[in-house]
């Protein structure tokens, strides 16, 4: 028998399509970037953008949902979208494929309608290294306080709050901080760190009695950048 017209209907099918264009900060596209749908402990549907940045992912639902005349398609279980993500055996999406660029996970704890969602532009930022060195001149014999606040190198979204918008990234999120003892008797101390290329590192530097030494802002422009304190 010769089929000359079928579709498959995605509503019969309980199917949903997810489409995006993945770039860097810059608007380069960016190539064979994971996108992985599922909720924490199962992999749904996955897929890579191609050349141009673009994918297109075609998913299960995990519960298969219900189709309404009037609302279409309604899911309660579309609950991850990881980008930039792989799959292991106990949790997918927590680890960055590419570790070049950072991760963007989308949470949805809401009923869906519909079968499609357009996720736009997805920028992801470069990732890059750099090192703070501290000389601690007269304060050398004191235990001093480190607080390092940057952009983490994930960051998550609610999915209904990023459905057809224009464009999705990690810029100006709340940062993430990390705290370091720089212990009496050591004249000098370096501590390696990891920012988003384009966003700032904020550095704070307290003495024992909390008082405030250093404080200062620095932009990370470089895959390998040097920091240099003295007290």
């Amino acid at each position: 028998m010769l089929c000359l017209s079928c579709e498959t209907r995605i509503q019969d099918n309980r199917r949903i399509v997810i489409t995006g264009k993945i770039q860097d900060q810059n608007g380069n596209p960016l190539e064979d970037i994971n996108v992985i749908n599922g909720d924490a402990f199962f992999k749904l549907g996955s897929s890579q953008s191609d050349e141009n940045g673009a994918f297109l992912l075609t998913s299960l639902s995990i519960d298969n949902g219900d189709f309404y005349e009037e609302e279409g398609f309604v899911s309660h279980r579309i609950k991850e979208i990881n980008i930039n993500a792989i799959e292991n055996e106990n949790n997918f999406g927590l680890i960055a494929s590419n570790n070049e660029y950072n991760q963007i996970k989308l949470i949805n704890d809401q009923a869906f309608t519909g079968v499609e969602i357009d996720l736009g532009i997805i920028s992801l930022n470069k990732i890059g290294e750099y090192t703070i060195n501290i000389d601690k001149g007269d304060y050398a014999g004191q235990d001093l306080t480190v607080v390092i606040s940057a952009n983490s190198l994930f960051c998550g979204f609610e999915l209904q709050e990023v459905i057809n918008s224009y464009e999705l990234s990690c810029d100006n999120l709340n940062a993430s901080t990390q705290v370091r003892n720089l212990p009496a008797g050591n004249d000098e101390e370096s501590i390696e760190n990891q920012a988003l290329i384009g966003t700032s590192t904020h550095i704070t530097i307290k003495d024992e009695e909390d008082e405030i030494l250093f404080n200062q802002e620095y932009e990370i422009n470089e895959a390998q950048e040097i920091i240099n304190i003295i007290l």
